[in-house]
């Protein structure tokens, strides 16, 4: 499903369908970095984009199902103001984790010049209702060879080393 248009609007016209039914949402929200590089507005003061975040996250939390999962991805720049955000609409006990995800090194002209240089962001995961919320882990179990199997692999290519 593809809606092209106003984020807000869409987001309360799939709310009339998909109240409570949606078990993920991931949001990429503007950084409010102040420049207005991309092909929307990056440029709010605090309380503005505050205004702007809050009128979203309220429609999909109403999205959620009751173990859904929202990530929010952020810079430096509003982390905390969207943290208390979050908690506010979620509940701190909601916070699932706080991911740091490296974006860039300190290399070339960053080396030089002078300041603080800004290599990571942030992934924010918060659950709809934390006794029914799960995290889907994803990993395969590794698979230990036996003794007896290791004697025979040993054996085995010892074997295949003496015909050589």
């Amino acid at each position: 499903l593809i809606i092209k248009g106003n984020n807000l609007l869409a987001l309360h016209a799939l709310k009339q369908e998909f109240k409570g039914k949606v078990k993920l949402i991931y949001i990429d929200p503007p950084y409010n970095t102040g420049n207005d590089s991309f092909a929307y507005n990056d440029n709010f003061n605090h309380s503005t984009w505050l205004t702007f975040m809050r009128n979203r996250l309220m429609v999909a939390r109403d999205l959620l199902r009751e173990d859904g999962t929202i990530a929010i991805s952020i810079d430096h720049n509003e982390v905390a103001y969207v943290l208390a955000l979050l908690d506010e609409l979620f509940s701190n006990e909601n916070k699932k984790n706080i991911i740091s995800i490296k974006r860039s090194s300190v290399s070339g002209a960053k080396v030089i010049n002078p300041g603080v240089v800004n290599v990571s962001e942030f992934l924010l995961l918060y659950s709809k209702n934390t006794k029914n919320w799960k995290p889907n882990k994803v990993f395969k179990a590794k698979t230990a060879i036996s003794p007896l199997k290791y004697r025979n692999l040993k054996e085995h290519s010892l074997s295949n080393l003496c015909q050589l």
